[in-house]
């Protein structure tokens, strides 16, 4: 009688155990690995909800890497035109970090703006 309760013990333990196995390989996880904002001007990049970008990588494991970029188009094909461009890369850790370094970007090109009119 023993033997048959060790038995039906350790047959229970294998199936729960190869279940909640089964069940963690198909837990499906996303990375998202760049974020990137078009805008016509620089004035439409100064409304950046910052919250909304910590939001979209926070399912993100730290070590993951990730891109901040940011693109101003304006269409036009003239030297001045204000096109330009630029990306933030490194870890999902630091975030914050980098989106201070975007924050600083975009406040230069702000003032290199406002000092050319």
């Amino acid at each position: 009688m023993k033997s048959k309760g060790f038995l039906l013990t350790g047959l229970l333990l294998f199936f729960f155990f190869t279940g909640n196995a089964q069940e963690k390989k198909g837990e499906a996880t996303t990375t998202v690995s760049t974020f990137q904002l078009k805008a016509a001007n620089l004035e439409e990049l100064s409304d950046i909800n910052w919250q909304d970008i910590r939001d979209i990588f926070k399912e993100n494991s730290p070590e993951a890497p990730i891109t901040l970029a940011f693109v101003v188009s304006t269409n036009m094909k003239q030297a001045d035109a204000q096109n330009f461009r630029f990306k933030i890369t490194g870890k999902t850790s630091e975030l914050d970090q980098m989106i201070i370094a975007s924050q600083k970007v975009l406040r230069e090109m702000e003032s290199l703006e406002k000092d050319k009119n």
